[in-house]
């Protein structure tokens, strides 16, 4: 299903907040999503997704926020196999 996820918290100004969330180790290429603590989707800035020589996908998710208290991370969905992981 996947690596864990790592996610890096990058400054964009100084009222723009951009949350970059990176993968690893995934087939097929799975779902990314952000959602907010209202369970509101977020629509992605950028999306990026690698084969390695096995098959498998790398890969990095981000977005824009002004409030990063009413974010919640990124979840990746495994539709093949009905596995999600936040």
């Amino acid at each position: 299903i996947g690596s864990s996820s790592h996610v890096l918290i990058k400054n964009s100004d100084a009222r723009v907040v951009r949350m970059v969330r990176k993968d690893a180790g995934w087939y097929p290429e799975p779902e990314a999503s952000w959602i907010d603590l209202q369970r509101h989707s977020l629509k992605p800035h950028s999306e990026n997704n690698r084969a390695n020589g096995k098959g498998l996908l790398s890969i990095e998710s981000s977005v824009l926020v002004t409030e990063l208290r009413k974010i919640v991370p990124c979840s990746n969905l495994n539709s093949r196999l009905n596995q999600k992981k936040e």
